[in-house]
């Protein structure tokens, strides 16, 4: 069965190429090196384009070769004969993104958020700050089990006062985090204290048509009471977050700014080059921002709600659609018990270490209190003696 090629397609000699070598036109601005040397019993390519392609080769093609299959078959078979290899390419990238992590201090969501992934996102960039808990300890365990994953540490502090250096800057941090994904490639935005459905990521990365197309993905806000287990929706300017600060994209001429220059503290902004259309999808995320202990004490200024799903089939929370996989009742009871689970395992390791250190600082008072008792009756035994000597050689001398 021979295979249908673009009406574009051309083959063609170049110079200043040898003559072992040909350019083989796909399309506009886009060709092929291809060698030809009868030393060779097999051609070779090398992309003219995608400085990228053979990185994504190396390390994706064992994992993903039952995707490729299935699309070439598709590919050949096509009534039509309009599917080409360019966009069996594109389909597959699209299928599997980049996860773009950035985490800092996230033991208590942490594992949640990896397992509500699992099956969705099969590869990634994972960029930490220096934490205070064992974030640190849980990523590289993950990594250990998904090598298809990358883990950096990012040198600098992030801080949003007193700025030193701007490396400590926001968008710095994520230009950093961002520079490891390859070019060219597709890359979804994702946050260590949200709980994702895998169906539901699946279905959205079937929404772009071309490479111009980004696809916000709005979440929806929730607090997790860890005492009873119980989940409820946090309502600040509507229960749904849709700004389109998370997204799926391409990593073509991207990058991040400050959103105020003028002040350091604002968030991070993504500049996207011209051309680019959005597409709102539906709700991809619980939200759970302040299960994080350093921003429980900004709690008492939200509202609470308890959750509602008018129709559990075609779930809508704030005029946004939200696919049943992620929107439903069990998923927020589960997402919030996982969390919960999670934060009294760090509750009584952290409890377990107060013990250990008590139990020390009671040892080290102990050992303290024994050397003075002892100190001090030592020092009494030689002012005794030292009496009765004074008194004895005092009575020789008279």
């Amino acid at each position: 069965m021979s295979q249908v090629l673009p009406s574009n397609f051309s083959l063609k000699k170049v110079a200043p190429v040898s003559n072992s070598s040909l350019r083989v036109s796909i399309g506009p601005n886009k060709s092929k090196i291809i060698s030809t040397s009868k030393n060779n019993s097999h051609w070779s390519s090398e992309s003219c384009e995608q400085p990228g392609h053979h990185y994504h080769q190396k390390h994706t093609g064992s994992l993903f070769w039952w995707i490729y299959i299935p699309f070439f078959i598709f590919s050949l078979t096509r009534r039509e004969n309009a599917f080409t290899i360019k966009d069996f390419f594109f389909v597959f990238e699209k299928l599997a993104p980049y996860g773009f992590m950035r985490i800092r201090s996230e033991q208590d969501t942490l594992r949640p958020f990896f397992s509500s992934i699992e099956g969705a996102i099969f590869r990634g960039v994972i960029v930490y700050i220096e934490s205070t808990d064992d974030t640190e300890k849980i990523l590289f365990d993950f990594v250990k089990t998904h090598p298809y994953f990358s883990i950096y540490k990012y040198p600098y502090i992030v801080k949003r006062k007193n700025i030193t250096i701007l490396e400590e800057r926001l968008d710095y941090f994520y230009n950093f985090a961002l520079s490891k994904i390859p070019k060219n490639a597709w890359f979804i935005k994702l946050d260590a204290d949200n709980i994702y459905s895998s169906e539901s990521l699946l279905k959205v990365m079937s929404i772009p048509k071309n490479d111009n197309e980004l696809i916000c993905l709005p979440y929806l806000n929730m607090y997790c009471n860890i005492t009873t287990k119980t989940p409820f929706f946090l309502y600040h300017d509507g229960i749904v977050k849709n700004v389109c600060d998370h997204w799926l994209l391409k990593n073509v001429g991207c990058y991040f700014e400050i959103g105020n220059k003028a002040d350091n503290s604002s968030a991070e902004l993504l500049i996207t080059r011209r051309g680019i259309k959005k597409i709102r999808g539906n709700v991809q995320a619980l939200h759970f921002p302040f299960q994080k202990s350093r921003r429980a004490s900004l709690l008492k200024k939200e509202r609470l709600s308890n959750m509602y799903i008018e129709n559990e089939e075609s779930p809508i929370i704030d005029k946004c659609k939200c696919d049943k996989s992620l929107c439903n009742y069990n998923k927020f009871y589960q997402a919030c018990n996982d969390i919960s689970k999670q934060m009294d395992e760090s509750y009584n390791k952290n409890l377990e270490l107060q013990n250990n250190h008590l139990i020390i600082l009671d040892k080290a008072i102990q050992i303290t209190t024994s050397f003075l008792v002892i100190f001090l009756l030592g020092f009494i035994i030689y002012l005794f003696v030292k009496n009765i000597v004074f008194h004895y050689v005092r009575a020789k001398l008279k």
